[in-house]
């Protein structure tokens, strides 16, 4: 039992750091794509359904917490959209950071603004 407990451990060692690489990769703006599997991401079914469409909006791209709303067919949930999007548990995997305001406000981040600037610099200049 302990043979396949440490293969196990090195198998998962090493997708963690294929992943670390492909993260620096896409930091130093030599990567458009994070690349690593999900197995699987706990919410709500109408999180999941804002996370989808996160995953659509295109790669230096920007979208709206209103057209989020309409995408998921429902135009008066702007703000539970907003509370999904903050509820995003893989920051750069899921492009939380692509959405901002209809007045064109960057909005906020709970990363943190700094980062959402950084990581909205690198996109836009790759």
């Amino acid at each position: 039992m302990q043979l396949d407990d440490d293969a196990h451990r090195s198998s998962e060692v090493q997708k963690n750091k294929k992943i670390k690489k492909n993260l620096i990769r896409f930091l130093e703006k030599k990567e458009k794509l994070i690349k690593f599997p999900v197995y699987f991401i706990l919410g709500s079914p109408f999180q999941i359904s804002v996370w989808k469409q996160l995953l659509k909006i295109p790669y230096g791209s920007f979208s709206t917490y209103s057209s989020i709303a309409e995408k998921v067919q429902n135009l008066k949930a702007v703000r539970a959209v907003g509370t999904a999007v903050g509820k995003n548990p893989i920051m750069i995997y899921i492009p939380c950071h692509r959405v901002i305001r209809k007045s064109g406000n960057v909005g906020g981040y709970a990363w943190g603004m700094s980062i959402k600037h950084k990581i909205l610099h690198i996109e836009k200049s790759v």
